[in-house]
């Protein structure tokens, strides 16, 4: 890890299984592969590695870079704040994958983060890597900034909803009501008139 860096970020060795959803990418020798994710402010950023299968060294370099207020569109970014080899041992015996979980608190510093699986360091080696990633909030009773905004649109979209129900049953309510007397005025207007007469029988 670099010193100095803005954001704190830290490598943690696991040996529990890789979480269902998580994605396998295929690196062959001297090939580096890069994804980017927008982090909302107020989040713990995780990310779960292990080298599945390999024809060399059970390794690959994990580099993380960001915040960026857009899209990264350049091959070559700024701002690495994590840039470490990880070691995922393979057990022959039992098969058992040991994966590497790093992390990171966004806090205030939300954005666009590139993160990079490199393999150039092993030059004939194809490896099979498996990773997940995980953005929950830090805190769920402290939301981001834009986890504020999509609450205040969320409510607003009720309350619009809200309105145009009864403004609907307000107008139904008042073509019903015109309905009423305009049915009523007819009768009582065709009634004075003689026009319609009660039929008695016998």
């Amino acid at each position: 890890m670099r010193a100095g860096c803005a954001l704190a970020a830290s490598l943690v060795v696991l040996t529990a299984p890789a979480p269902v959803g998580a994605m396998i990418l295929k690196l062959d020798g001297s090939v580096e592969e890069c994804f980017h994710e927008y982090v909302r402010t107020k989040r713990t950023a995780f990310m779960k590695i292990g080298v599945l299968d390999s024809t060399g060294s059970y390794d690959v370099r994990l580099k993380a870079f960001g915040p960026f207020p857009e899209y990264p569109e350049d091959e070559k970014v700024e701002k690495n704040f994590f840039d470490q080899l990880i070691v995922t041992p393979h057990d022959d015996n039992n098969q058992n994958i040991e994966h590497s979980g790093f992390n990171f608190e966004s806090e205030h510093r939300g954005g666009w983060y590139r993160f990079c699986l490199d393999n150039t360091h092993d030059r004939k080696a194809r490896k099979t890597v498996e990773f997940y990633t995980s953005f929950d909030l830090s805190n769920e009773e402290d939301l981001g900034e834009e986890d504020k905004l999509d609450e205040q649109a969320r409510q607003a979209i009720e309350s619009s909803k809200s309105r145009i129900m009864w403004y609907t049953a307000y107008e139904l309510g008042v073509l019903g009501a015109m309905y009423g007397a305009q049915s009523f005025l007819l009768h009582k207007w065709f009634s004075d008139r003689g026009y319609l007469s009660k039929r008695q029988w016998a």
